[in-house]
This record gives structure tokens, C-alpha cells and sequence, in this order.
């Protein structure tokens, strides 16, 4: 008996499309082997302009644009669609529920006990706006507002830099973003190392498909949303031999995704002793003042010797040692941030005691003085 050959149009070296795969293969499977999955063997990303559709039965794809949808109509291939990109896909669609996967980030959020939220989403993309409306719709049963910044997709990442750059700093901290997915959660960490903005403690980022390479080796690792795509892989193949046997099939299934695969992007750090916690909101409170360890002492009521041990103990660092980091972290962020101050004013600002000083600390730490790093 012939083999029926299927067509394998998505990008299978990401994982969470590598587990769609896997899926359909469990399709296969259940049928006794009746397919012969094709997919391009250099790449594991055959274009869909690149099927001979007069030697193909069936195909699953990822398709994106209205090129695509056209050239794929024009032919009485069966086919499913396993992308949310299209507003109308005119083919029988299989995809992740993406309002559901904004409800399950506000409610990450929310367990963290954030109050300032924003997105960062796709223009005229259809999963991005879903997701947004879930997310927008959950924080607004708590009465929390959402900011939102929109890029085209497909755009130049480079070229985005200074939008990104003017919506960061116009965010109220600490704020977390919900990213429409995991390369736009990666173009935000990126963007705050280089804004000196702490992930998470100003930044909370979370993504969006659970890419598990990817978001394993971001800097820092990166939370993701976990999409059920062996189950994608799975119906979207069910869909299929429904089409190929004559068969009607729902036009959209929808799959809930599965959980939040939580990393540090959105991880706060809750310190075991209530007076370590004490000790750093006083430390943001103040340290750009002049702020001394003693002062922290006093604050809390304990001994230095206490709380050198208490610091070392649960941060592996000590009080001052914590107090010069988060001011170099201040006065990069000033440097890189605002043209209009001088080294002085930077400096004043961070809770350095003079240029010198924080000059000192930046070579310790750097190898250079702070105004390399101004921009």
C-alpha cells in the first residue's frame, strides 16, 4: 500500500514546533505508519513554496501571509494551518488558545504581587492581539491598566532598538511585560542589560511558547508560557486525515496551553528573614542618598556583625558590597539614559560621595571610567 505524502511546512528546529512534530508523528503512529512526513532535510524548514504540490497529499503548515494562503487555495491539496498569525485563515486551523495564555500570565503576574503591568506585541497579528485581550481583560478584574507597544513583525530588531529603549523608560517600576513571544521577551533583556535595568527586580519578562534553548541560555534565564503543542501536532493531523478522507472537520480548535515554566526573568527573590527584606527596601529607599551600612544597622536595630552575616548568608555578598552594586546599576542607567547630566550630577543622583568614587567602582568592576559608558 502507498504511503499518502504529507508535507511538513513549519520551522522544526524550535522546540515548541520541534514537539507539534513529535505529535503528528503519534498521529502517524496511531494509524499504523499510513504517512511519509516530508519536511526539508538540511534545514527542518520547508517553505511552502518550495512543495511540489502535484506529488504531495496533505500538508500542515505554518502559514503567515496572504502569498501563502493564495497559493495554497489555488490547489485542492488538503491542508491545516498551525499558525494564529492571519486574521482569516480560510483553511481549517489548529492553534494554542492565546487569550487563555494572557489570562495565565496576569495571573503569574499576580502571584509575584506586580502592580505595574505593559505588553509588548506584534502589530496586525491575530494570536498577538488575543493574547493582549487576555491579558488586558485579567488584570482588569483587578483594576490594573496595561501599557502596550506594538512592532511589525518581521521587522528589522535593530531598528526597533530606540522605540524599545523610549517605552522602557516611560514604564512605571518595577513593571512586568508580557512579550507576544519568546525572540520579543529576548529583544527586552537585551534591551534592559543594556539600560542597566534589573531583571527582574525592575523588569519582570515573560515569553511566550517556551522555546526551551532559547530561554535556558537568555541572560537571565527567561519564563516562558508552555503551549500543549504535542496536542497541536496531534489534532492538526487528526484535521488532516479528515480532509484527505472527504471528511468535515472544525474549521478552529483551540488548545489551552499548559502552564507557566517558571525562570528568574520573573522570579522575585524573597529573602527567608523578614529583616533581610527590611534591609533591601531600605537599601532602594536610600542608596542614592548617602547611605551608609551603619545606617541600615540602626534602621533595623541590629548589630553590623548580624547583618554582615545575615547578607552573606542569603545574598553571598556583603551590605556594602550590595549598596555599591545597585548604585553602578543607577548610574549606568543615568549614563546611558540621559544625555543632559554630567558626570557630577550622575554621580550625586547614583549616591556616589563624589565622581571619583563611583569612577573607582566602575574600573573595579568594568575595567573603565563611567564615561565610556555615556552615551
Amino acid at each position: 500500500m502507498n504511503k499518502k505524502r504529507i508535507a511538513l511546512a513549519f520551522p522544526m528546529g524550535s522546540s515548541h514546533w520541534e514537539k507539534t512534530a513529535y505529535g503528528i508523528r503519534s498521529y502517524c503512529n496511531q494509524e499504523r505508519d499510513k504517512w511519509k512526513l516530508i519536511t526539508n532535510p538540511e534545514t527542518h524548514d520547508l517553505k511552502i513554496s518550495e512543495i511540489n504540490l502535484d506529488a504531495i497529499d496533505g500538508i500542515i503548515a505554518v502559514v503567515r501571509n496572504k502569498t501563502d494562503l493564495d497559493h495554497l487555495k489555488k490547489h485542492s491539496v488538503p491542508c491545516v494551518n498551525i499558525s494564529g498569525t492571519l486574521q482569516k485563515s480560510d483553511l481549517p486551523r489548529v492553534c494554542p488558545d492565546f487569550y487563555q495564555m494572557g489570562q495565565l500570565a496576569a495571573q503569574h503576574f499576580f502571584e509575584r504581587g506586580f502592580q505595574n503591568f505593559a505588553y509588548f506585541g506584534l502589530s496586525e497579528t491575530v494570536f498577538s492581539e488575543r493574547m493582549y485581550q487576555g491579558f488586558h481583560k485579567e488584570l482588569s478584574k483587578k483594576t490594573k491598566t496595561c501599557e502596550k507597544l506594538e512592532v511589525t513583525f518581521g521587522a528589522n530588531f535593530l531598528e526597533q532598538d530606540e522605540l524599545i529603549h523610549e517605552f522602557l523608560k516611560s514604564l512605571k517600576l518595577p513593571c512586568a511585560i508580557l512579550a507576544a513571544h519568546d525572540p520579543r521577551a529576548q529583544i527586552l533583556l537585551e534591551a534592559c542589560e543594556e539600560m542597566a535595568l534589573r531583571v527582574p527586580e525592575d523588569i519582570a519578562i515573560l515569553g511566550s511558547n517556551n522555546d526551551t534553548v532559547s530561554c535556558e541560555f537568555s541572560s537571565p534565564p527567561l519564563s516562558s508560557i508552555e503551549r500543549d503543542d504535542q496536542k497541536i501536532g496531534f489534532e492538526a493531523a487528526k484535521a488532516l486525515d479528515m480532509l484527505m478522507r472527504q471528511e468535515a472537520c472544525q474549521h478552529e480548535l483551540i488548545i489551552p496551553p499548559l502552564k507557566v515554566k517558571t525562570r528568574k526573568s520573573t522570579e522575585i527573590f524573597t529573602p527567608k528573614h523578614p529583616e533581610i527584606k527590611r534591609a533591601l527596601d531600605f537599601i532602594e529607599e536610600q542608596f542614592d542618598q548617602s547611605l551608609n551600612v551603619q545606617m541600615i544597622c540602626d534602621y533595623l536595630g541590629r548589630s553590623r556583625r548580624w547583618l554582615e552575616y545575615a547578607f552573606r548568608e542569603e545574598l553571598q555578598q556583603s551590605p556594602k558590597h550590595f549598596i555599591d552594586e545597585r548604585r553602578l546599576k543607577k548610574a549606568l542607567q543615568l549614563l546611558q539614559g540621559s544625555s543632559q547630566l554630567n558626570l557630577s550630577q550622575i554621580s550625586q543622583q547614583s549616591g556616589f560621595s563624589s565622581v571619583d568614587q563611583m569612577n573607582q567602582l566602575f574600573i573595579k568592576k568594568h575595567g573603565r571610567r563611567a564615561i565610556f559608558f555615556k552615551k
